[in-house]
């Protein structure tokens, strides 16, 4: 799903094609972000598991 909304976001935006597919555009980006960075993927899992304790 996300490579067809990055194949499309030009046409249609993020945004409009999110509302149509069942994701929200920041599952999208956060996507995008931690295929960037996978450093990032660490600190997802810890602010996770961190919430998930309270």
């Amino acid at each position: 799903m996300v490579d067809f909304i990055h194949n499309n976001k030009d046409r249609y935006g993020v945004e409009a094609i999110c509302r149509i597919l069942p994701i929200a555009a920041s599952t999208y980006y956060r996507t995008l972000d931690l295929a960037d960075n996978p450093e990032h993927r660490a600190n997802v899992l810890c602010m996770t598991y961190i919430m998930q304790s309270k």
